[in-house]
């Protein structure tokens, strides 16, 4: 499987951040993400499967572009809250890679 980063780059070549620190400067649209935990199952007291929990925002100018649909489409990920903050438009997602 293809890691995070290389999925998220073939969607916004160029304009993809991990955790970027205060102060950087973006360009638009972009998507930003990070790790937020990580989901495990438990059977006979031994870890058989777990997923890591990505917190992403995909951040636009414009209101009409979809690009955020796109992350929809990989496997595990949903749409958790859509807000508009300083004329740019933020699309939370959840997923568990």
């Amino acid at each position: 499987a293809l890691p995070i980063y290389e999925w998220f780059e073939q969607i916004t070549p160029g304009n993809v951040w991990f955790q970027p620190p205060e102060g950087t400067e973006l360009s638009y649209p972009c998507i930003i993400y990070g790790i937020e935990g990580e989901q495990s199952e438990f059977a006979d007291n031994v870890r058989y499967k777990s997923a890591t929990r990505y917190d992403i925002t995909v951040i636009d100018t414009d209101p009409d572009n979809l690009l955020y649909k796109k992350i929809l489409d990989l496997p595990q990920t949903s749409l958790e809250s859509v807000y508009v903050s300083d004329r740019l438009y933020h699309y939370k997602l959840t997923m568990y890679y």
